[in-house]
């Protein structure tokens, strides 16, 4: 008999437990995986305070979900993701009313699997993501320079100095065509004189009357 009670009190405490558990454990109520741009991943733009969380942590993608309808205004969250695999279990972000908050940070793009892990509640919810966009550096406008051929230089050899025909006036004969004609006009001309002085100097005859 008291084989019996001890076997079943074992029995019940190892059922209390796994009742416990399951008490306090509220899986995703999306199917996943799911990646950031999927419909079920809800994409936003980061806030100021979640873009000053992200630089924080030296992440980039934020993660945050919601526990609607809790049993309790504390608890954790269990959730493991891939691309670049991470596993994490993080206490509660915030509570409001019957609802709880969890914020998880990494550099992962895919949600394998959530779950509470000590609350329990209507329904988990991955409420939304956000994503740290690096800074884009614009490049100026830059007006790109014509490919110019450039013109090829010459050797600078100086302007060129015409060589003229060299003038000998010392050596030279000087011609005597013009002397020669005044020389026979002249002698003519005297000639001529000569002719008509001793025409007029030849005696006259005299007649007979």
């Amino acid at each position: 008999m008291k084989t019996r009670r001890i076997l079943a009190a074992v029995v019940g405490s190892a059922m209390a437990l796994t009742m416990a558990g399951a008490v306090f454990a509220t899986g995703l109520h999306q199917t996943p995986p799911i990646s950031i741009g999927d419909a079920d991943a809800k994409t936003l733009e980061c806030t100021d305070a979640e873009v000053a969380l992200l630089e924080a942590n030296g992440d980039t993608v934020l993660w945050h979900f919601v526990l609607i309808g809790a049993d309790a205004t504390s608890g954790h969250l269990h959730a493991t993701f891939s691309d670049p695999a991470d596993e994490q279990t993080v206490a509660q972000d915030s509570a409001q009313g019957n609802n709880v908050d969890w914020i998880i940070t990494n550099d992962s793009s895919t949600l394998e699997s959530a779950e509470t892990t000590d609350v329990n509640g209507d329904q988990l919810n991955l409420s939304h993501t956000c994503m740290l966009t690096p800074e884009v550096t614009p490049t100026p406008n830059v007006t790109p320079t014509p490919n110019v051929t450039p013109t090829p230089t010459l050797p600078d050899t100086g302007t060129p100095t015409p060589t003229l025909p060299q003038t000998n006036t010392i050596d030279q004969t000087p011609s005597n065509g013009a002397g020669t004609s005044l020389t026979l006009v002249f002698g003519l001309i005297l000639a001529v004189a000569g002719g008509l002085v001793a025409y007029a100097m030849r005696p006259r005859r005299v007649g007979n009357r």
